[in-house]
């Protein structure tokens, strides 16, 4: 029989998975003693749609913003990162059927600061490209057509402002988020891996400044298309 880290290097390769290993074992000591690894995705703004027109109709996509409050207790995130994605520009729009909450997709049009770590993205080309996160959908609606209209209804948004690519952090420990991009077309274009211990936080990169130690301020990765 496999063991649990023989079963996570089975799913994730031996660097993550030690890596996983590692940050399990030291948050369970300290809350603020994190690993957190992110692999860079590109994705390019497709043209066609994963749905025909006449599928998906039961949902309803709309835009939250940040004077929809009443939504906000359906979030899976607490009520101070909503306030903190709202004041940094970011744009929601999510899935409803029957007036269920049932998923929703964030983005920015310009840079994003990173909620979890320190840590600014700031997609290129400028103008062209987006940032996309915290893509969500409710564990009983994962099989079914949410995500499909909710990904087609923003990429007609996208493409109605002339967006080209959306670029995205996935967390390397997360196959199954992984498995889902790549199934879009996204290209991995990089990884950056955060060792957090208190205020301290170390980071190492494939883009510059590549490794940046920060108490306060932390670094911003410029992260391109293509």
């Amino acid at each position: 029989m496999y063991s649990k880290f023989q079963l996570l290097v089975h799913e994730l390769g031996w660097l993550n998975a030690f890596l996983y290993s590692i940050h399990r074992g030291i948050n369970k000591l300290h809350r603020r003693c994190r690993i957190i690894k992110y692999y860079l995705y590109s994705q390019p703004i497709s043209h066609k749609a994963l749905l025909p027109e006449s599928r998906g109709k039961q949902f309803n996509i709309q835009e939250i913003t940040a004077s929809d409050q009443q939504c906000w207790p359906d979030f899976p995130c607490p009520e101070r990162v909503i306030r903190y994605r709202f004041n940094q520009h970011a744009r929601c729009f999510a899935a409803y059927k029957n007036n269920q909450f049932h998923g929703y997709i964030w983005y920015t049009p310009g840079t994003y600061q990173e909620d979890e770590v320190r840590c600014f993205f700031e997609p290129l080309p400028a103008n062209e490209s987006v940032w996309d996160f915290d893509v969500y959908i409710v564990p009983h609606a994962r099989m079914s057509l949410a995500f499909p209209k909710l990904w087609d209804t923003l990429c007609a948004h996208h493409r109605k402002n002339n967006i080209q690519w959306t670029l995205s952090r996935i967390s390397a420990f997360n196959k199954e988020s992984i498995r889902a991009h790549e199934r879009l077309g996204a290209k991995r274009v990089g990884s950056a891996t955060f060792i957090c211990v208190g205020k301290c936080q170390l980071m190492l990169s494939s883009h510059a400044p590549w490794i940046y130690i920060s108490f306060k301020q932390g670094p911003r990765l410029r992260v391109a298309a293509k």
